[in-house]
């Protein structure tokens, strides 16, 4: 072979061995973390991170991002720290009540299901829509020996939760429930059934939305309750009193011999205020309801 071709094939082997490290430069200049900051593998501009730093900026990016349902089920964090709700329980009975009264409120069942027995949760039924905040703690008439605890908003619904102190802090420590929900009935005898006996149970939140009139606060604010409607006798047909209110008469219980009357609005029926007078039957001197 003449020696031209020899030097030609030399300088190809050179051009050649020159691109070689030209791209192994490019490659490794590419792929190779700096090391000017060793505290720092994933900041700075374009370009500077590596391959492992992509994934790790990833993935960190996404965990700020709300998580799917799936992810929630699946976590698997330490006790305390993201788990999911409702794992816990109440360690009071008035805590216990409460948060029943809020899963039966909020419609969640499967809270509601962690915290009563099956007999509780049939009690509790669904709860209706538009009840009125304000719920306060007061002492259960329905069930004296077990701890129980009546929760009464500000219209004066009555939910009663009672409490199995031994499953404090644990599952369906709710054993039972009564739910007495305010009417207002659309008949005047019905009417005054009602809120005598809301007077008698003490539920002044109840009675207050019942009864207007200065005259009507008065009787039922001022005198202490006789009983229920059953503890009055000889009620009267509701009559038309002399100012144009429809009344209706009793006897007080014994050893009262007094005649008590009560007037309504009658176009308030199946409302509120609907009782506007109260106080001594036919011997008193006003003509309300005589």
């Amino acid at each position: 072979m003449e020696r031209r071709e020899w030097r030609r094939i030399a300088l190809v082997g050179i051009g050649v061995a020159v691109v070689m490290l030209a791209v192994g430069a490019a490659v490794l200049f590419t792929f190779t973390p700096h090391r000017d900051d060793p505290g720092k593998s994933g900041s700075g501009a374009f370009g500077e991170v590596g391959a492992t730093d992509n994934v790790t900026a990833t993935v960190t990016a996404s965990s700020s991002a709300t998580p799917s349902p799936t992810a929630v089920l699946t976590s698997s964090e330490p006790s305390g720290q993201g788990q999911p709700q409702g794992t816990s329980y109440p360690g009071s009975a008035d805590e216990y009540a409460m948060a029943a009264l809020n899963a039966w409120l909020n419609h969640n069942d499967t809270r509601l299901g962690q915290l009563a027995t099956p007999a509780a949760i049939t009690l509790f039924g669904s709860a209706p829509g538009g009840l009125p905040g304000g719920w306060e703690f007061y002492n259960c008439l329905t069930e004296p020996l077990q701890p129980c605890r009546e929760l009464r908003n500000d219209r004066g619904d009555v939910v009663a939760v009672s409490v199995d102190p031994g499953l404090v802090g644990k599952a369906k420590a709710v054993t039972r429930v009564y739910i007495d929900l305010t009417r207002y009935p659309g008949t005047v005898m019905d009417y005054l059934y009602a809120t005598l006996d809301a007077w008698d149970a003490n539920n002044t939140e109840r009675v207050a939305t019942m009864i207007d009139g200065q005259q009507a606060v008065w009787f039922f604010t001022t005198l202490n309750h006789f009983g229920n409607h059953a503890a009055f006798s000889n009620y009267t047909q509701p009559f038309l009193g002399g100012t144009g209110l429809t009344c209706v008469a009793a006897d007080g219980p014994p050893p009262s011999s007094a005649n008590w009357s009560w007037g309504f609005d009658v176009s308030r029926l199946g409302g509120p205020h609907a009782l506007v007078w109260a106080g001594e039957g036919y011997d008193d001197p006003s003509p309300t309801c005589h």
